[in-house]
């Protein structure tokens, strides 16, 4: 999610719902009592949504970003907004779209793919979304 004006009540609900079907997915007798983490949901969001949604939150994007470990939906929209914010950082200090300042072949790839394969960082100030 490119810009900030796209995190609406009803596109974080969405958010919040897959958060919930995918950390229910996950099999039985497994750390966090079976249930997925925000690494495999974020990655498996960033998969579905074709990388409209994303990046997926391990922890080279972490700490890339300097957040910690989103633990629940709240969290982990706050963390896609500040990525989103570091976006549109990049995007204004060189005047172009990452999908623009992508090499060619990733060009056709929505934001959240990009942000997760090339981890840019605009160093935003911690908080600051």
């Amino acid at each position: 999610m490119r810009l900030l004006a796209s995190f609406t009540r009803q596109a974080q609900e969405a958010i919040e719902q897959l958060r919930g079907i995918f950390q229910g997915l996950s099999y039985q007798g497994r750390a966090r009592n079976g249930l997925a983490g925000v690494v495999g949901i974020s990655k498996a969001v960033l998969l579905l949504t074709e990388g409209r949604v994303g990046p997926a939150f391990d922890s080279e994007v972490r700490s890339q970003l300097g957040i910690p470990t989103p633990e629940n939906a709240r969290e982990w929209i706050h963390a896609l907004q500040f990525a989103s914010k570091d976006i549109q950082l990049f995007e204004l200090a060189n005047q172009c779209t990452l999908q623009k300042a992508a090499p060619s072949l990733f060009a056709a790839m929505h934001s959240g793919r990009i942000y997760d394969m090339c981890q840019l960082r605009s160093k935003i100030p911690h908080g600051s979304v």
